[in-house]
């Protein structure tokens, strides 16, 4: 079995995209808890900032 360090020294990534797109993940969590506490969809919140429902995080 391979371990997850070994495939990483095979086969590195780009750290440049890896970080960004963890950078996206983050501030998504982020945007979909402080939707959460303050109680607006994210279709409402869409609506606002002028994004379609689809742009807006959603999960649950």
């Amino acid at each position: 079995m391979t371990t997850l360090d070994q495939r990483r020294t095979k086969r590195p990534g780009n750290r440049e995209t890896i970080e960004r797109i963890k950078a996206e993940m983050h501030r998504d969590t982020q945007l979909y808890r402080l939707r959460k506490e303050v109680g607006v969809t994210h279709v409402f919140l869409a609506g606002k900032v002028g994004v379609a429902k689809t742009g807006a995080p959603y999960s649950g």
